[in-house]
């Protein structure tokens, strides 16, 4: 997939101003190869959480001359590129994560899923809830249940990239439903994906287990 992507991406990429790549593969390590073996130049930023891998480490300073930016948020990964790889300075871009500040912005979060039987996205999911905002979201094999439809979110089916445009832009235009369903999603996390009740789930679960090899 990455492959085809970076593929797609360099046969048109004089038909954008710059290209972004925030994938965790090696699409923007490969694309900024492409521009390097062909001497082609465009404007590449890069997005990255994790470089210091020896592999990733080695191919990022290979290509690096054709990276225009590279953004770290992680402060390691940052002093990384620059104290270990000698990346310049003025390359290198650390942007902390202020997931809270991100969230408290937001009217709602949008969560387009590939299909999954796993509960992909929960995590951004909660965070959102717990923020009181309400979730667009891929209604997944894995998520079934752990959304409450019109009520503290939104779910479309996966791969329609229509229906997700459609939700989004409804819920944007009614700011008093977003609202409405960001109370009831905060309510649910309240009620029902505390902390502590998960904990206790778990240690009942231990507990018969222990029990029951006596």
């Amino acid at each position: 997939m990455w492959a085809a992507q970076t593929l797609e991406a360099f046969r048109v990429r004089h038909r954008y101003d710059v290209v972004f790549s925030r994938q965790p593969g090696p699409a923007a390590l490969s694309f900024a190869l492409l521009l390097k073996l062909t001497r082609s130049r465009v404007p590449l930023v890069a997005l990255f959480s994790w470089i210091s891998r020896p592999k990733k480490a080695w191919f990022l300073r290979l290509v690096q001359s054709h990276i225009t930016k590279l953004i770290l948020p992680p402060p390691t990964q940052l002093e990384f590129a620059i104290d270990r790889l000698r990346l310049p300075a003025a390359k290198v871009v650390g942007i902390p994560w202020e997931m809270r500040e991100l969230y408290a912005r937001a009217r709602f979060v949008v969560l387009p899923l590939h299909q999954s039987d796993t509960d992909n996205g929960v995590t951004c999911l909660l965070e959102a809830w717990s923020m009181s905002r309400p979730v667009i979201c891929s209604l997944i094999d894995g998520q079934r249940g752990a959304l409450d439809h019109g009520r503290n979110s939104l779910f479309v089916t996966p791969g329609d990239a229509e229906a997700l445009r459609k939700a989004i832009v409804d819920l944007w235009d009614h700011p008093e439903e977003s609202a409405r369903m960001g109370a009831e999603a905060r309510r649910a996390v309240e009620e029902h994906r505390r902390l502590d009740r998960f904990i206790g789930q778990v240690s009942e679960v231990i507990r018969e287990a222990a029990e029951g090899s006596r």
